[in-house]
């Protein structure tokens, strides 16, 4: 006959081995967690090193234009040089030999003569417009990009 000795010595040995299974199991997920970092440590890009290379040793190349794009740039309505050129200029030119038919006010500007005689202080509009007058722009808009599909 099993006495209550041999059955509290079973239980304590299986719950020895599950306590120990237990442990076997967290062990290996941490290890598994440690090669994981260790690995993301090895493969992490400095960043800040790449950008300050690519700021310290930057130098633009010349690309040469396809065909197409060589006839696109002839054709544009602003070339990229003249984008280029004007970046830093701080002021608008218009032509003012413009005429406008439509009910929108619309400038052609003028990158001819573009100079920087820009106003010293920036304007600011302090009110706000009506929903009415809001909603007679956007007809006006509408009219115009239908005047210019023409």
């Amino acid at each position: 006959m099993v006495g209550f000795g041999d059955i509290l010595y079973l239980l304590f040995c299986s719950l020895l081995i599950i306590i120990l299974y237990l442990i076997s199991i967290r062990l290996q997920r941490l290890e598994r967690e440690a090669k994981i970092m260790t690995k993301a440590k090895r493969d992490r890009i400095d960043l800040e090193a790449i950008t300050k290379n690519l700021e310290n040793n930057y130098r633009p190349i010349n690309i040469e234009l396809t065909s197409y794009e060589k006839e696109q740039e002839d054709n544009a309505i602003i070339s990229y040089d003249e984008l280029v050129k004007s970046r830093n200029s701080q002021s608008i030119n218009y032509d003012e030999s413009y005429v406008n038919n439509t009910t929108v006010d619309v400038k052609k500007l003028d990158l001819e003569n573009n100079t920087n005689n820009y106003e010293s202080e920036p304007r600011v509009i302090g009110c706000m417009i009506s929903y009415e007058k809001e909603e007679a722009f956007l007809k006006a808009l509408r009219q115009l990009q239908r005047d210019l599909a023409r």
